[in-house]
């Protein structure tokens, strides 16, 4: 019975099978190889990647806070909010003097009636008044017209 066993262990296998086997594995380990060098390769890219991307970022956020520390100087200091007042005088005044030009136009059909002086009594009270108010804004401010 030993001899039995030592002859199918000493048994030559065929020559072609027992390459194919080993060609075959070799072949996988290659592309297993392969495989793991382009994963490597990916991981480092996109490693090289998110850290330009950080700088990008770190850069971007510097870029608003200094955006919004300029902002900041701009419209909350003295002068700044001085030019936001000068701003919003100059915009009401002529948004109130085109309302009475306005008001002139749509009352021109009463010019030889006798509501006639009424409408122009109205109009140059309006008129006064607007000048009276935006020049009080305006010393308020102490903004030059």
């Amino acid at each position: 019975m030993a001899d039995v066993a030592f002859e199918e262990m000493n048994r030559p296998e065929p020559v072609h099978e027992a390459l194919g086997d080993r060609a075959e594995s070799r072949v996988a380990q290659d592309e297993v190889r392969n495989e793991a060098a382009t994963a490597a390769a990916v991981n480092q890219e996109a490693a090289t990647i998110a850290a330009g991307g950080a700088k990008v970022a770190e850069r971007t956020v510097e870029g608003v806070f200094e955006g919004f520390n300029k902002m900041n100087e701009s419209l909350f200091s003295v002068e700044g909010v001085k030019k936001a007042a000068a701003w919003y005088i100059d915009t009401a005044e002529k948004l109130a003097t085109q309302a009475i030009e306005l008001q002139e136009k749509a009352t021109g059909w009463a010019k030889e009636t006798p509501l006639a002086p009424l409408f122009e009594a109205q109009h140059s009270m309006a008129r006064k008044v607007l000048e009276r108010s935006t020049a009080a804004a305006r010393n308020l401010w102490q903004i030059e017209a």
